[in-house]
């Protein structure tokens, strides 16, 4: 057994208990608070319901074909999304493992706790999933540097924010859902991208033009959280800002 394999199977030797979803995920902690395990949701993927084999009027067949067609998409970019974290900012989004089709090598079988009542049990060579590191929300992660007097740390982390975004449009990539507050955290004081169902390859990003606008779009939500909470902290994020985009 490969050392990838055991830590997998160290991660399945617990239950997993449900944090929250997203767009195309249902995400669970492991009970050790290491690591979290998103499963797809195969409803938003799957092109076919019963919808497809009932009789439709001509007229609505296009609008049918235009539905699958909307899901199939949705499922290459996502993957296409998954594959590009995976080859190239594997580090940067903390993912451990992704497992997209069925196997039979993992051979467990875990409880995902949703509460007291409902406690199903998967075998996981059938699910779709991927595996991250935990992370702390960004500005939860922000907030507790600040409730601890460490306004250079929180000043510091949000610059190394920004920093993680310029390296991934300096690798050419670009990211349709840059929202700070909730797709980003930390770990171990490191940034991290959370969500990563939103990448795709874009070379013009390499330009500096290019760059530097979207590390300044950036900005915008974090300077409106400084002026918020802690203003006098605004001309020392600015300066290091500068700084970033020259």
């Amino acid at each position: 057994m490969g050392p990838e394999l055991e830590t997998i199977q160290s991660i399945f030797s617990q239950p997993l208990y449900y944090v929250g979803s997203g767009n195309h995920t249902y995400a669970f902690a492991t009970f050790d608070q290491s690591h979290i395990v998103k499963f797809f949701k195969q409803n938003h993927f799957d092109s076919y319901c019963w919808l497809d084999y009932l009789p439709l009027p001509d007229k609505l067949n296009p609008k049918r074909r235009q539905r699958r067609q909307k899901k199939a998409n949705s499922r290459c970019d996502t993957f296409q999304s998954l594959e590009i974290a995976f080859n190239h900012l594997k580090e940067q989004t903390g993912l451990v493992y992704m497992h997209l089709n069925r196997s039979d090598n993992i051979q467990r079988k875990v409880k995902l706790i949703y509460s007291d009542d409902i406690q199903p049990v998967c075998n996981i060579d059938d699910m779709e999933f991927i595996i991250q590191k935990r992370a702390t929300v960004g500005f939860e992660y922000v907030d507790n540097l600040l409730k601890a007097g460490d306004k250079n740390q929180a000043v510091g982390s949000l610059i190394a924010y920004l920093k993680l975004i310029r390296t991934r449009c300096e690798k050419g990539l670009g990211d349709q859902d840059l929202q700070f507050y909730k797709n980003f955290g930390f770990i171990d004081g490191r940034p991290v991208e959370i969500d990563i169902g939103d990448f795709f390859i874009l070379p013009n990003m390499q330009d500096p033009q290019q760059w530097v606008q979207e590390v300044k779009n950036a900005s915008y939500e974090l300077i409106a959280y400084i002026e918020r909470t802690c203003p006098d902290l605004l001309d020392t994020f600015q300066s290091r800002l500068e700084e970033l985009l020259q």
